[in-house]
């Protein structure tokens, strides 16, 4: 029996409401040093702040982080799948987001040069880029 046309959008639908749900949140906690959420999976993050080190969140899927703040240098590499809402990116951040596949950012600041590199389906809404230098 064939699958109606619409079956792939519902299984992929319920996947995501089901990764939604299950989540792990991680809220108003601060980290350092390096890579200390490498390999996270199916991760919210709130209030959360990453200060000095290198790669934070590294070969990830499916990120999120809300109000969070990044301050250490590459801190989010090789993500698939992540959404970015009301986060501040600091000077220190540079080269913060590459190889990175699926990336929804809203309302966020960013002052991090050579920020975006070799990235799909990336959606920017109302992002600020205070420096500018070698973005994309």
């Amino acid at each position: 029996m064939k699958e109606p046309n619409n079956y792939f959008f519902f299984v992929t639908f319920a996947a995501e409401k089901r990764a939604k749900l299950t989540m792990e949140l991680i809220k108003t906690k601060e980290f350092g040093g390096e890579r200390p959420l490498f390999a996270s999976h199916d991760l919210r993050l709130e209030q959360v702040t990453i200060t000095d080190g290198e790669s934070a969140i590294k070969q990830c899927q499916r990120i999120e982080a809300k109000d969070c703040r990044f301050y250490g240098k590459y801190p989010w590499w090789h993500v698939d799948g992540a959404l970015i809402e009301d986060c501040y990116f600091a000077a220190g951040s540079r080269s913060a987001i590459w190889y990175t596949n699926d990336l929804v950012m809203r309302r966020c600041e960013i002052d991090g040069p050579k920020f975006f590199r070799e990235m799909k389906n990336v959606e920017l809404e109302d992002v600020t880029i205070n420096d500018a230098d070698e973005t994309f």
